[in-house]
Formats: structure tokens, sequence, C-alpha cells
């Protein structure tokens, strides 16, 4: 019974096993659990991180913010370039890509991965190009552009957006949902 009192914890209040573990005056050691920080790499980029395997590239300009997200054939790294700078990052550790675009629009972002991706473009003018595996580009604004390389599935859902275009060539599955 001592055995089990020090190993499940306490006994109703009625119980000899509770009455003898206050006689003896020994005390239970506190058992928690501590969170661990999350696993962020930061980039050496402003506006570029990788946390829990997701790429994100978040504008740092109101318009005309550029990314290109590649592999690497060299070391088979994922590169990205934003704004004029690159930076790389263990294939491993990459699953997913997240680019959310400027407020004003005008963005261009070209994924030349296998990876999934979720892109948001608001402002209008933003030309957006998906990679070969699943896309999903939300569109706010008018006048934008995507388009979808042979091999990929893509959803676009465009809210609010006149004279928007998406380029299908064969062998892509491009589903657009107009002002949804």
């Amino acid at each position: 019974m001592r055995f089990l009192s020090r190993f499940i914890g306490s006994f109703p209040e009625g119980s000899r096993a509770r009455h003898k573990r206050h006689a003896t005056g020994r005390r239970r050691s506190p058992v928690g659990c501590e969170m661990l920080e999350a696993r962020a790499l930061l980039s050496n980029i402003p506006g570029v991180s990788l946390q829990f395997g997701n790429l994100a590239i978040t504008a740092t300009k109101a318009s005309g913010n550029v990314a290109v997200v590649s592999i690497d054939p060299s070391n088979h790294n994922v590169k990205v370039s934003f704004n004029g700078q690159s930076e790389e990052f263990k294939a491993s550790l990459v699953d997913n890509i997240t680019y959310t675009g400027g407020k004003n629009g005008g963005d261009t972002f070209t994924d030349n991965t296998n990876l999934v991706s979720l892109e948001y473009g608001y402002g209008g003018s933003n030309n957006f190009t998906g990679g070969t595996s699943y896309n999903y580009v939300y569109f706010w604004g008018n006048s934008n552009n995507f388009d979808g390389p042979a091999g990929s599935v893509s959803d676009v859902f465009e809210h609010g957006g006149k004279n928007d275009t998406t380029e299908d060539p064969p062998g892509a599955i491009i589903y657009v949902y107009p002002n949804s």
C-alpha cells in the first residue's frame, strides 16, 4: 500500500494509507510537465521564417514584393529569394510554403518546388506561379494572374476580383472560385 501511495498519489480521506503518509512527515515531489519552446528557424531575411515545417514568407513592403522558392540542384536545399536576398533551408525541414503578399498588391510569387503552397495576394495586380503540387491561392482585388504548371492541382479563390486570369497548360488542374 505504501508503494502505491508514492506511485499514484493520495488516498481518500478515511484511508489508513493517507494517515500513515502524514504521520511519517514525508512529502511528495511535485510532478509536472514543461512545454518546449517552438522550433522556429529565424531567417536572415526579414519576412522569412521556418516554423514546424512551414516556410512562411510575409511581405515586408506594401507592394512590389518579389519571392521565388526553388530547389538548389547542387545540394537539394530549399532556396528562398525574397526582395533581392537569398537563403537556403534543409529540404528535410520544409513541408509546405505560405506566402502572404503586401496590402497594396503588385506582388510576384513563384513556387518552383513540389511542396504544397498556400498563397495570399491582396490589393490586385498580383502575379503568382504555383508549384507542381497542390496550390491554394486567395486573391483580393482586380487583375490578378495565376499560372499553374503541368502536374499541379490548384484551387484559386477570387474575392471581388475583376479581370483575374489563370493559365493552365495541359496536365494542370485549376479550380477557380469567383467571388467566393
